[in-house]
């Protein structure tokens, strides 16, 4: 829903192998306040498992606190389909 891709309700449909892996990317941003830049499946709800890319930055007031995050979510699952075929054809050279 809006409201949980607003806070961290995104992390619930987070596939389960990328969960671990994905929250380390995202303390580490907060930690040093640097952008983020990791690749993941979410589900959704039409289409099932899909690739994502997902970068942002986070925008830092005054006093250092972070306020809120900007940045892109790129549904990457055609290129993530193909690398998977290229790899099996080149085992099978």
């Amino acid at each position: 829903t809006k409201e949980q891709s607003m806070k961290l309700g995104w992390l619930e449909a987070l596939h389960p192998d990328d969960v671990k892996r994905t929250l380390h990317h995202l303390v580490e941003s907060v930690e040093a306040q640097q952008p983020m830049d990791v690749e993941y499946r979410i589900w959704d709800v039409e289409k099932g498992w899909r690739w994502m890319h997902a970068r942002g930055a986070p925008r830092v007031d005054a006093q250092g606190s972070i306020r809120y995050w900007y940045g892109t979510l790129e549904d990457i699952d055609e290129r993530k389909l193909m690398e998977a075929k290229l790899l099996e054809m080149s085992r099978l050279q």
